[in-house]
Order: C-alpha cells, then sequence, then structure tokens
C-alpha cells in the first residue's frame, strides 16, 4: 500500500523528536548536563513535562490523519507558541531571536497542514488514498505526428513489427508518420506507414501501421516492450500461424510464421437505457476507475459500463463521483457497484496483468485527484480561511 503524504510523516517525525532537541536546547542554554543529577531532565517542572509530552500526542494526531487530529494539532501549535512566550518571560536567558525563529517554525507547519492537498484527507475518508486499494494507471497509447499538429491514439494490439491502432484523426494509406510510443514505463519514438484502414464502431478509425526504418535503440525498446507483454499473457497465439505459404517441394500447405502480436485495447462503453458512448479508461481499481469522454453525463443516474482492457471484458453498474473538465472532455470519478464474484475475478485478472507489465500506480503521485475536485472537498473545512485570503488578494 501507498505510504501516506511525505509532509504528513517529517511533520509527525519531527514532532516525535522534538522533546529531546527542547531539552539538548535548555542544556546548552543553561550550561548544565542534559541527563544526570543536575541535569535539565532533573529540573523540569511539572509543565514542562506535560509540554515535552504533548508533542508525541500531536505526531500522534497528525499521522492519524483524521479530523479530531487536525484540530489537536492546530490545537498543539497554539499551546506551544503560547507556552515558548510564557518561558521567554519568566526566563530572560532564552535568547528572543531563537523564540521568533522557533515560533515562525510552528507557524509553518502549521501552513503546510492547510495545504488543500494535506488537508484534504482529514476531513475526507474517501481521499486517504494509502488505505484503499492500488490504483493502476494504464498507460499504452501512441501519439501520431501529422501535418496540423500531434494526434493522441490508443494501441489495439502491437507487435515488433508494427500496431493496430485507433485514432480520432484521418491518416492517409501508404503515408509514413512520425510515432511517439508509450506503453507501461517505456516510451520509443519511431516511424511508421499506414499499411490499412479500417472504420471503428465508435466512428473513430483504424489504422495498421508498420513500424520502417527502425534502428538498434528503437528495437532493443520495442523488444522490451514485447518481453513484458508476453510475461502477462496478452500474447495473441491465434494471429501466430494465421498465415499460409505453399512448399513448393512437399505441394503442401506449410505454416508461416508471423511476429507475435499483442492485444492491449483498453477502451469501455458506457450505457444507459439502450443508449452507449465511447470513453477511455485513464487508471483501474478493484472498486473504481477514471474515465475520459467527451460527453456530460447525469451525476445522479446509475450506469453500466463495459470494460474491454489486457484481453479481459466485463461489465459492470457505475455511480458517478465526481468530473471535472479537461481540454475539451470530461474526467469522471467512477465506482463500481453492484459487483458479482465473476466481476470481482474479472477485476483481479485486469489488475493482475497490469502490476505485471508495470502500469504505474497512480496513487504514488502528489495528487490523486484534480486540483478542481479537491477544492471542492476542501471548500466546507477550514481551508475556507485560506480560500477567502485568496479571494482578498485576487481583489
Amino acid at each position: 500500500m501507498p505510504r501516506r503524504p511525505v509532509i504528513i510523516i517529517l511533520i509527525t517525525i519531527g514532532y516525535v523528536a522534538s522533546p529531546f532537541f527542547i531539552l539538548l536546547q535548555g542544556a546548552l542554554v543553561h550550561g548544565i548536563p542534559l541527563f544526570g543529577p543536575g541535569s535539565i531532565a532533573a529540573r523540569l517542572f511539572f509543565t514542562d513535562i506535560i509540554i515535552l509530552f504533548f508533542y508525541p500526542v500531536v505526531a500522534v494526531a497528525v499521522f492519524s490523519v483524521r479530523k479530531w487530529g487536525w484540530y489537536l494539532f492546530i490545537a498543539g501549535v497554539l499551546i506551544l507558541i503560547g507556552y515558548n512566550v510564557f518561558v521567554f518571560v519568566l526566563s530572560p536567558l532564552y535568547n528572543y531571536i531563537l523564540l521568533v525563529l522557533y515560533n515562525l517554525a510552528l507557524a509553518l507547519v502549521a501552513g503546510l497542514l492547510f495545504r488543500k492537498h494535506v488537508i484534504a484527507p482529514y476531513f475526507n475518508p474517501r481521499l486517504r488514498w494509502w488505505e484503499s486499494e492500488p490504483r493502476y494507471r494504464i498507460d499504452i497509447d501512441i501519439v501520431v505526428r501529422l501535418e496540423k499538429g500531434d494526434a493522441a491514439g490508443d494501441i489495439l494490439d502491437i507487435s515488433s513489427g508494427g500496431c493496430y491502432i485507433e485514432l480520432d484523426h484521418t491518416c492517409r494509406l501508404g503515408k509514413v508518420y512520425g510515432l511517439r510510443i508509450r506503453c507501461m514505463s517505456h516510451r520509443v519514438d519511431m516511424r511508421g506507414k499506414v499499411m490499412r484502414v479500417d472504420t471503428a464502431p465508435s466512428d473513430k478509425n483504424r489504422y495498421g501501421v508498420m513500424f520502417v526504418k527502425t534502428d538498434a535503440d528503437q528495437k532493443v525498446r520495442i523488444d522490451s516492450i514485447m518481453a513484458q507483454l508476453n510475461k502477462s499473457g496478452l500474447r495473441n497465439t491465434e494471429r501466430d500461424y494465421s498465415e499460409l505459404r505453399p512448399n513448393e517441394t512437399l505441394g503442401t500447405p506449410e505454416r508461416k510464421s508471423t511476429k507475435p502480436r499483442y492485444i492491449i485495447n483498453h477502451s469501455a462503453i458506457i450505457e444507459r437505457q439502450h443508449e452507449k458512448y465511447w470513453c477511455r479508461i485513464l487508471d483501474i481499481s478493484m472498486h473504481g476507475c477514471r474515465l475520459l469522454t467527451t460527453k456530460e453525463y447525469n451525476m445522479d443516474y446509475t450506469y453500466s459500463l463495459s470494460i474491454s482492457c489486457m484481453k479481459n471484458e466485463l461489465t459492470v453498474d457505475i455511480k458517478l463521483n465526481w468530473k471535472t473538465n479537461r481540454q475539451g472532455a470530461v474526467e469522471y470519478g467512477v465506482s463500481f457497484i453492484h459487483q458479482t464474484e465473476s466481476i470481482r475475478v474479472t477485476l483481479k485478472k485486469i489488475l493482475h496483468s497490469l502490476k505485471k507489465i508495470g502500469a504505474q500506480d497512480r496513487l504514488k503521485s502528489a495528487s490523486p485527484l484534480p486540483d478542481s475536485v479537491l477544492d471542492e472537498k476542501v471548500a466546507d473545512t477550514p481551508y475556507r480561511a485560506v480560500l477567502f485570503l485568496k479571494k482578498l488578494v485576487g481583489k
């Protein structure tokens, strides 16, 4: 499982270690030993002991990532700042600059926990991504360099000699295009010639592309992709010996071996009341996925989602949790509902295949949700004070 955000871990470690450094600082200021008879530890007042004990309590509160923990952390910062000022008034031996710097450090740490990406999980359990199952980014696509600019598409299957792609834009038969293939953790720039043109069911265009003028480095990168796809069991064995050629000596058909081809389709269809719309899966887990589509959907409705991914197909009911606009398209966060045992088995197969080919884990990123979604989630929390100040500054 992914760990908590780094900032939360760092703050927790800082608060756990603070009592020791406070004792060390006090010993240095007063010129007395750290431990033993007559040491700083032996001269602590009851209030000092309570404050030192308060640090690990606040550390547990921060690490818990719960609403009460966030409030306890903020209260703890205020108490510590007030206590530092109180101690400074009673003991002139404390350096004024040191006091200011220490309180500024506390204020800075408190400010870090006011950042929307950090405060959001404290007030919305759904955003505690480290407590949920891994979600895998399906990162297998292609960019075709056209005359009018780059066009992104999907690789439906691929071999070391070519690929079969789906694209919104039109390519000319027989023309050579520049290609950028992104498959798992690999990226390779190549040139490909369009050998076949088909029409897809979703009004897209599908092209059979042959790689041309490949150099040694490109061949190595493509072979690495093929090796990972082979390990994941995506090889289309039905095609490997689909072509025949006559044997001139025996007069009998002889099977012609072709390059292994691997099916890596990852599209989906949203359906409601017999209306079907194509969409693309961005990432997927056992309990949901992210979709990208050009159509706006009603968030209150329940839809059926047909998924085709890693040679597995399934249909599952879904609920739309959130949406955000992305350059002419709409991205949706989706939850799978009414899962049967058959659906769970198929989902496990899909995730297992993605894991074997090294699909990236989206939850390792700093921001699991788009900024617009996080803004909505934290708007009704104490973060609204930050939003208010931002509006004032904007004015």
